[in-house]
């Protein structure tokens, strides 16, 4: 194979593909930059983390890995989002993403799952429910992926300093609070 394309005297080209290089999209909005997360120790507090929408979620393995499938293969492209609110330093044998103190890596969305919403849906009543269905919280990275074999996780491009780092999760700390 050829090092260089030539396609005039004055302009030659050059591709190169990565085997194990991330997978860059834009976002629905056509501006801003993801790329997908293929290791998850590569997360860091704060970053914006996009995941397909599932609303079935938890309600069965293969179902949620489907929706990672169709997302990373851009076939879905309706999304969910959340905040790492943990540096991801290690996976388990178990294929858990771990924080550095050896527990699992935690995030910050709002979500919830189908039980979840009708326990809500019965507690607050169906006018309030509709008006907030999710609460803001803290769940592991783990109760969406499995460190073994990530995909489907895409995180947003952005050059984020390790104070704004720390001003993110503070937010969302402050955020988790108002939600108790």
């Amino acid at each position: 194979m050829p090092d260089s394309i030539t396609f005039d005297e004055s302009t030659t080209g050059k591709i190169e593909f990565w085997k194990d290089a991330p997978h860059v999209t834009l976002y629905i909005d056509d501006y801003n930059v993801m790329e997908e997360v293929t290791d998850l120790t590569k997360l860091r507090k704060g970053d914006h983390c996009i995941v397909g929408l599932n609303p079935v979620r938890k309600l069965h393995r293969w179902c949620d890995a489907l929706v990672f499938f169709l997302a990373s293969w851009e076939i879905l492209r309706l999304y969910h989002h959340f905040i790492m609110f943990e540096d991801v330093v290690s996976i388990d044998s178990k294929g858990v993403p771990l924080n550095a103190e050896g527990e699992a890596a935690k995030i910050c969305e709002y979500s919830n799952t189908p039980v979840g919403a009708i326990r809500q849906a019965l507690k607050i009543g169906i006018v309030n429910f509709i008006r907030d269905p999710a609460p803001f919280q803290q769940l592991t990275l783990h109760d969406y992926q499995d460190g073994r074999s990530a995909f489907g996780i895409y995180r947003v491009v952005d050059n984020i300093t390790p104070k704004d780092r720390d001003s993110i999760v503070q937010e969302a700390k402050n955020l988790m609070l108002s939600f108790k």
